[in-house]
């Protein structure tokens, strides 16, 4: 490779390197707008199928768009009256468990000393300690609250989307000047295709939060219905959302009721999960891909 290549491939990396760190910091100043933008189009994403079944069912597109957003209202209305009520309550039992945890680090540690066991390995139990999770989750409830104070304008950027989802290709083959060439079909297919996707990652999503309140409020863990709304909104992230939605409860479950009662929480994660990740969705997608 001669000189002059290697600087001009080195300068097209120094480029693409700094236009990538110019996008990162415009979209940074810029997530008060891009972020209920982006959960708008998500929305309404998923509000596209129901829509349409509306409106091919007689009823007018303003009437179907209505009816969806009035529904949508309602979900984050009780997702915010949820969340709420039960920060505050465990805020209320911030000291009770506490001092439960206190109780817990003390037994660890005598057991440990009897068996001559460093008792730094107490290090990582004092690294979680319910405050700190308190202030977590008082922190995701922070963003979330400041998701919510924009309702207004993701519900009215979301009416936009659905009132116009059904124009898009006529004004696309509009702007192409009327040609045939430009392929609406495949635009269409692969809208379709992203709507199934979502569809099918709400309806895991919806499962994997009804079986881990259900079993959680068997167990008789506090905020049941907490975890499983977390566990429904966290696992569209893939991989490691179920992680993260499974750490407060089964810390709050070793707090609660000690390790083994930690242990049965987590096995319920883990089953759920595994069981969902891994037979149901598969088995779901393979279904809609014969249909």
């Amino acid at each position: 490779m001669s000189e002059s290549t290697r600087s001009r491939l080195g300068a097209r990396t120094l480029f693409i390197g700094a236009a990538v760190v110019i996008v990162l910091a415009g979209l940074k100043a810029a997530q008060t707008l891009v972020i209920p933008f982006l959960l708008a189009l998500f929305l309404a994403i998923i509000c596209g199928p129901a829509v349409t079944w509306l409106t091919q069912h007689k009823v007018p597109v303003g009437l179907a768009v209505l009816a969806v957003v009035i529904v949508m209202l309602g979900v984050f209305s009780g997702f915010g009256a949820i969340l709420g009520g039960s920060v505050n309550e465990f805020t209320a039992f911030a000291v009770e468990y506490q001092a439960r945890f206190d109780g817990l680090v003390e037994s660890a540690s005598a057991w440990f000393e009897a068996r001559d066991i460093d008792p730094e390995t107490l290090d990582l139990l004092n690294m979680l300690q319910p405050s700190r999770l308190i202030n977590l989750l008082g922190a995701v409830l922070k963003n979330l609250a400041a998701v919510l104070s924009n309702l207004f304008m993701i519900l009215l950027t979301m009416i936009f989307m659905l009132l116009e989802a059904a124009s898009v290709p006529v004004k696309v083959k509009a702007a192409a000047g009327g040609s045939t060439r430009l392929d609406v079909d495949n635009m269409r297919q692969a809208v379709i295709q992203v709507q199934r996707y979502l569809g099918l990652k709400t309806l895991t999503s919806l499962a994997t939060g009804l079986l881990i309140g259900l079993w959680t409020a068997i167990l008789g863990l506090d905020f049941a219905v907490v975890w499983g709304l977390l566990a429904f909104l966290l696992n569209y992230i893939p991989n490691i959302g179920s992680i993260v939605a499974a750490f407060p409860a089964v810390l709050l479950g070793l707090v609660q009721g000690g390790i083994y009662y930690a242990v049965l929480v987590a096995i319920g994660y883990v089953v759920v999960n595994v069981g969902i990740g891994n037979f149901i969705e598969p088995w779901l997608k393979n279904s809609k891909t014969r249909r």
